[in-house]
């Protein structure tokens, strides 16, 4: 018993450190029918607690996906292709912070680079475009051991839902 109860995962305390990775289901940008991700949405966070309920930190995210339509005026299938870029930071509140469960909610500000690619001007209607990124996220944490645990994830921003790991630092 003494030997179990020595491997047990630890809470997340002050100064504690750990990064992120996650796949996302689904994606904000691209919820409407018509649309097949063709890179799923995949993000990675870095958090810093400052204090055992509030951390901060960092995020960087991808996604692609393409629409594919008729176009009846050619009477053609034609396609338009999305690529989304997201970076910026990120606050969580950690209500639940126990030695295996860390439940938690935040807000994400940043940066947002959108691509857009058509295959029907030949290149003449590419554009790219930038804006705020705005997010709120609430997930939970299973720790496994005091140094991995599984990601479970819902929010507004880069996914939906997304599943992943993280990694005590």
């Amino acid at each position: 018993m003494f030997f179990i109860s020595n491997i047990s995962a630890q809470s997340l305390e002050q100064q504690d450190s750990f990064i992120s990775a996650r796949f996302g289901l689904s994606s904000v940008y691209t919820l409407s029918s018509g649309f097949s991700a063709t890179l799923p949405p995949i993000d990675g966070t870095y958090e810093y607690m400052i204090t055992e309920n509030i951390s901060i930190g960092g995020f960087i995210g991808v996604y692609s996906a393409e629409f594919e339509f008729n176009n009846t005026f050619f009477n053609d299938n034609e396609s338009i292709k999305y690529s989304f870029f997201n970076i910026g930071a990120l606050g969580n509140y950690h209500f639940v912070n126990n030695d295996q469960w860390n439940v938690y909610v935040g807000a994400a500000l940043g940066y947002l680079s959108v691509g857009v690619d058509d295959n029907i001007t030949d290149g003449a209607g590419d554009v790219r475009s930038s804006g705020i990124a705005l997010g709120v996220q609430g997930g939970a944490r299973y720790f496994f051991t005091d140094k991995f645990a599984a990601n479970v994830q819902l929010g507004y921003g880069l996914a939906v839902l997304s599943l992943g790991v993280t990694l005590k630092l």
